[in-house]
């Protein structure tokens, strides 16, 4: 039922953007390809998608705690989107995907936002979208890797918010930045966030590629609490080892991320930092907090990651057979200050077979370990199962 109001609001909202193309039918064109279905005329153009993983987890220790790190298991749609995209014309376009919620059975808008790139600089995007911070977090979880990102990732990256944004591009430097909202203040006023990245691709042809990126946010916490809680990239465990101590009333938080990737045909590189500053509004409880991690990937096959706009996209496979990619990553999350906090290391070895280019299946073993003063369970082993299709 949820899915059925999800696809239903997205088709009355389509037809704010039919009109454009029903003044003259010359000229209309369907096309079902990887992106989805696509109506166009001329410059407009309706599109709609979305995605679905099927995700499987079994885990114990560090990552079942709860249950005094005895063997467990979860399953769980992980993701289920759809989406319509749209332009006007060469100058207008705008997008509006809705998340269905396995667990909480709620429908979450993803994007809402209408973007314009008319101006000779650079194009202007207003409502909800990603804040342009890390090279990992703008993959979109569609074309990374791994099944989850880092922990890294999770812990600092802002991800989507309301606001406006300016990007462009200039040579082989790309450069993104904007105003958002980051959360309520005591009062209920809203405060707000600067958010920034650069990159740099001296590097950039078919199957290769050099990259370098930057990112920064200051965000404005208005006195609320600050935590660092993650899973240690397994969805699903019944503890978060990861912990940081709660700062309960913090004036902003000060981010930035440096990047590299590499990709050399069947082989790529990929590895990012990420620090935190905290600054405490009372009580002296100032931190900081960072991570990092390391990865490379190798195609198995005569294939490789496709890169574009300063992340990475959609891998489609030379062969009718398909694409064999293996993966591993090391990832370090350290949330240790004031003596509290504690900090985490993930090994992750993996699989990919790309069926088509709308069809994945991933398996991925992640062995943990955590150290801290108040940790119970040190070491846990993962893992974690997904089917994808991509619409």
């Amino acid at each position: 039922m949820k899915l059925l109001k999800s696809v239903l609001t997205l088709a009355i909202c389509s037809a704010f953007a039919l009109p454009v193309m029903a003044a003259n039918n010359d000229g209309v064109k369907i096309k079902m390809s990887h992106g989805g279905l696509k109506i166009s005329q001329g410059d407009s153009s309706i599109q709609f998608g979305g995605r679905f993983m099927l995700d499987y987890d079994f885990f114990d220790g560090a990552n079942n705690a709860v249950n005094n790190g005895d063997t467990g298991s979860n399953s769980e749609i992980r993701r289920g989107r759809i989406f319509i995209k749209s332009k006007f014309n060469k100058d207008w376009e705008a997008k509006l995907q809705i998340n269905v919620d396995d667990k909480s059975n709620k429908d979450k808008f993803e994007d809402a936002y209408l973007k314009y790139h008319g101006f000779s600089f650079g194009s202007v995007t207003i409502g909800k979208h990603k804040e342009s911070f890390g090279l990992e977090e703008l993959t979109s979880s569609k074309y990374i890797s791994t099944i989850e990102r880092s922990m890294m990732t999770d812990a600092f990256a802002p991800g989507r918010s309301y606001g406006v944004s300016l990007s462009g591009k200039q040579g082989a430097f790309r450069y993104t930045g904007g105003v958002f909202s980051t959360a309520k203040d005591g009062s209920g006023k809203e405060t707000y966030s600067l958010t920034g990245r650069v990159t740099y691709t001296p590097v950039l042809s078919k199957g290769h590629v050099i990259h370098f990126g930057l990112s920064s946010s200051v965000r404005d916490y208005g006195d609320n609490g600050y935590q660092i809680k993650e899973r240690a990239e397994v969805h699903t465990a019944n503890s978060k080892p990861a912990i940081s101590m709660l700062i309960l009333s913090v004036g902003t938080v000060d981010l930035i991320g440096l990047e590299a990737a590499g990709v050399w045909g069947q082989l790529s590189l990929q590895t990012e930092y990420q620090q935190a500053s905290v600054n405490a509004s009372q009580g002296g409880m100032d931190a900081n907090y960072s991570g990092y991690y390391v990865m490379g990937s190798y195609f198995l096959t005569n294939d490789y990651r496709p890169y574009k706009k300063g992340a990475f996209g959609k891998v489609k496979p030379s062969s009718t057979t398909g694409a064999w990619e293996l993966v591993t990553r090391f990832s370090n999350l350290d949330a240790i200050d004031n003596n509290a906090g504690t900090k985490t290391e993930n090994v992750t070895f993996g699989v990919n077979y790309y069926a088509n280019s709308n069809v994945r299946f991933m398996a991925n073993y992640i062995n943990t370990n955590v150290s801290g003063n108040s940790v119970i369970k040190t070491d846990a082993n993962a893992l974690s199962l997904r089917a994808q299709y991509i619409f």
